[in-house]
């Protein structure tokens, strides 16, 4: 085997990996766009085992929220 093989070969491992590392990139792309709703979480804050606090944004406006459990609460509405 020459020195020519072996650079071809090179080539050819390289040419994979870019196309490779371009449909990820692009999966990626996809799926943020495809999962990107109207609901965004904008803070979280864990207070005890199992209950959180949540600050989420819905459409412009956001809301002050208690998850624990199979509970949740709304807290309070944001400005």
């Amino acid at each position: 085997m020459n020195l020519v093989y072996y650079l071809q070969l090179l080539v050819v491992l390289l040419l994979v990996f870019g196309v490779l590392l371009f449909l990820w990139k692009i999966a990626g792309f996809i799926q943020k766009k495809k999962y990107s709703g109207e609901i965004k979480e904008v803070d979280r804050l864990a207070i005890d085992n199992g209950v959180t606090l949540f600050i989420i944004e819905v459409q412009g406006c956001k809301y002050f929220l208690s998850v624990g459990g199979k509970e949740v609460r709304l807290l309070e509405k944001l400005l």
